[in-house]
Parts: C-alpha cells; structure tokens; sequence
C-alpha cells in the first residue's frame, strides 16, 4: 500500500513540487493544503501515515496540526527557511527539512517517516 501523505505548504511551487517528489516514490498524497484550518480538516477526512509541515504559513504558524498529528500518533517532518527557535519543545525532536531542499534529502526524511530508518 502506498503511503499516505499530508502536505501543508503555502507556497504553491515548493507545494507542487514536494508533491511530485513523492509521488514519483509512490506516495499517495492525499492533500496539499495551505492553511492550519484545511490541514485540520484532511486530517479528520483521511487516513494520514506521515506529512510534511511548512512552519509558516502566511499569517499563522503550523503547529496546531503538528500537536493533532502528535496526538494521532503520526509522524511528520518539519520544513522552513527559518531557525527552529519558533519549534515548541514538544516538537523539537521531529525531522526537520530546511528550505530550499533536494529530492534527496526529502527521501531521506520520508524514509524516517515511514519507520525505515533511525531518525
């Protein structure tokens, strides 16, 4: 079965283009969202097995959906331009992804994700 992927990402091209990255892998992105209220609403629509997680999302910061996928059990990556200094404690501990990427460090993270390798 493929893996089921959450994207939140407000910028549309690192959108696409992350979730062209995990399709080409054979994950079933089951959305691509730009907002913490929408990513609330997929993750009570969806069987979610991982997601990336923009920090910044316009106005608002990612973490009510980081504190619901930590209560659901599933893993997830952080991405951002920025400094992890914003990171509550609680989610210190995730993978982390700074922006701009490669393909191969995406990878590499959705491996972690999926439990395939030590995080």
């Amino acid at each position: 079965m493929a893996c089921r992927v959450l994207i939140v990402e407000d910028e549309a091209i690192i959108a696409m283009d992350l979730e062209m990255m995990l399709q080409d892998e054979g994950c079933d992105v089951v959305a691509t969202v730009a907002s913490v209220k929408t990513a609330l609403e997929q993750i009570g629509k969806h069987e979610i097995d991982c997601a990336f997680l923009d920090i910044n999302l316009g106005h608002e910061q990612v973490f009510p959906v980081a504190d619901e996928l930590a209560r659901k059990g599933v893993p997830f990556a952080l991405l951002s331009g920025h400094t992890k200094a914003v990171v509550p404690p609680a989610h210190l501990n995730r993978p982390a992804l700074p922006k701009p990427y490669l393909k191969k460090d995406v990878l590499k993270i959705l491996e972690q994700l999926r439990g395939n390798a030590p995080a």
